[in-house]
């Protein structure tokens, strides 16, 4: 026989991973889970709390679904904020060549840029890269 307890547990175990996915689907069977406890609760038999626990989770799946998809493909089209820089045209502030380091500004931000060109202060370049923290430029023509 399953006690209450067990599907108490299960269901915060389902309910604590899915805080690291964003699936829905152990949010599905941790709410299946809490329907079989309740069920549990009201006496009735592992059976029944079995079908209860299947019905709702199937219930739920199909419910999220369409939300899970459009978290999901929202994320996926997100860039990092510094991936919205590439292609856009910054200003050189401190000379850039291959050898040394040198300063760009983008949309009123200071940048750390890098360049195998030899690059002059207020020349207009393009960033076409990001290399860890640094803007990969080139000349623009």
């Amino acid at each position: 026989m399953i006690n209450i307890e067990f599907w108490i547990i299960f269901a915060l175990i389902l309910f604590i991973i899915e805080l690291g996915t964003s699936t829905f689907y152990l949010l599905s069977l941790g709410i299946g889970a809490v329907t079989a406890a309740v069920l549990n609760y009201l006496s009735y038999d592992v059976t029944t709390q079995l079908i209860g626990f299947s019905i709702v989770t199937i219930i739920c799946i199909i419910i999220s679904r369409p939300l899970s998809k459009k978290i999901n493909e929202k994320s996926s089209d997100k860039k990092y904020n510094s991936q919205r820089l590439i292609g856009k045209k910054a200003k050189v502030t401190e000379n850039i060549n291959s050898e040394k380091i040198g300063k760009v500004i983008v949309d009123n931000e200071t940048w750390i840029a890098v360049s195998d060109e030899e690059l002059e202060t207020d020349e207009i370049v393009e960033v076409i890269d990001i290399d860890s923290s640094k803007l990969v430029v080139k000349r623009n023509y």
